[in-house]
């Protein structure tokens, strides 16, 4: 391409021959290398992406005379990516070339995202079954609540995935920190719909929202503290009271991302005779 266009007299026209000739989305030569594209008017076009790391992006190169970018690197041929582009340090967005899209990661990631990221998927990467829509037979249910707190103003909404099959109670429990993301974009219920029974026992899921503190929020020194408190002191006590899970601490568990794995680890630490389990991922 480079040579092509550099002696092209028409360079444009090179271009759009080069781009007519690909696939939808980046270039992706067996068994490990991709290159990416993109056209459009810009002094400088950036990408950011799972490949790169948080809280970085790398330049794209532009072919020189016309207003194509490329960035190319190597990948695992079983790995799937999330990136996008970023137009003069500023504008952020999906590929244009790539149809493939998944939501922009959780809001308490660290950095700046569009709403949509583009995907790539290598030629051996195979999607999670677990990810699925479970047939209606094998699904839970989502019950809604609003938990108010014991600090005056605050209350926190709680939706509890309850597996199917025969109620009972002393099943475990899991809280699930940014719960709104998890179910939304983590897609957490699917996964729940297609392991339980097989890889993980009944399990009762309540995905925690963030809380609301009403007209007098803690000082930020204090925030990580009543968030403990009001998992300990508050949300525990009315999902046992209301589904009757098992009160042993090691049946307990605090599950988190990213800045909710923080705060997951910070209550279970903060309240040892109430939580015995930790699921952490990507803590920040």
């Amino acid at each position: 391409l480079l040579a092509e266009v550099g002696a092209a007299a028409d360079k444009p026209a090179a271009v759009d021959r080069f781009l007519a000739s690909l696939p939808a989305g980046p270039l992706v030569e067996w068994p490990d290398r991709v290159v990416f594209f993109h056209r459009g008017k810009a002094n400088d076009v950036g990408i950011a992406g799972d490949m790169i790391g948080d809280r970085r992006e790398d330049p794209m190169s532009r072919v020189e005379g016309t207003d194509l970018f490329w960035y190319e690197t190597t990948l695992e041929p079983d790995a799937r990516v999330s990136y996008h582009f970023v137009r003069d340090f500023e504008e952020r967005f999906p590929d244009p070339r790539n149809p493939w899209r998944v939501p922009a990661p959780a809001s308490g990631t660290i950095g700046s995202f569009p709403e949509e990221q583009s995907s790539l998927a290598m030629p051996a990467w195979r999607p999670p079954d677990h990810l699925a829509e479970a047939p209606p037979e094998r699904r839970g249910r989502i019950e809604e609540h609003v938990v108010e707190g014991s600090r005056p103003g605050s209350r926190v909404a709680v939706r509890v995935y309850v597996p199917p099959g025969v109620e009972k109670e002393g099943r475990p429990l899991a809280l699930v920190l940014d719960g709104d993301d998890a179910r939304e974009k983590g897609l957490l219920p699917r996964s729940l719909d297609n392991l339980i029974p097989s890889r993980v026992a009944p399990v009762l899921v309540a995905f925690v929202s963030r809380p609301e503190w009403g007209e007098k929020p803690p000082p930020e020194e204090e925030t990580e503290d009543a968030v403990a408190n009001l998992l300990a002191h508050d949300v525990v006590p009315f999902l046992e009271g209301r589904y009757g899970t098992d009160p042993s601490p090691h049946r307990r568990a605090l599950v988190g991302t990213g800045f909710a794995a923080w705060s997951a680890a910070y209550s279970a630490f903060r309240h040892p005779t109430v939580f015995g389990a930790l699921g952490l991922q990507s803590v920040v």
